[in-house]
């Protein structure tokens, strides 16, 4: 979950694929395979849920506190 944070913060919006394929770099493999891409799309749902980030549309970013 930290690692959707951090990538969401620092990127900015991001596509979904791009969010994914960075969140991997961070945990430190270095292709986003079919298993691995799987895995980090469950993740992603979780944080999606949990408020850590949210989706507008394609794009993906964190949310500010109010």
């Amino acid at each position: 979950m930290a690692a959707f944070r951090q990538v969401a913060r620092n990127r900015g919006n991001s596509e979904r694929d791009e969010l994914l394929k960075a969140v991997s770099e961070i945990l430190g493999y270095w292709r986003l395979g079919r298993k691995i891409a799987e895995t980090l799309l469950g993740h992603l749902r979780v944080a999606i849920r949990r408020s850590i980030i949210e989706a507008d549309g394609p794009s993906w970013y964190v949310p500010v506190p109010p």
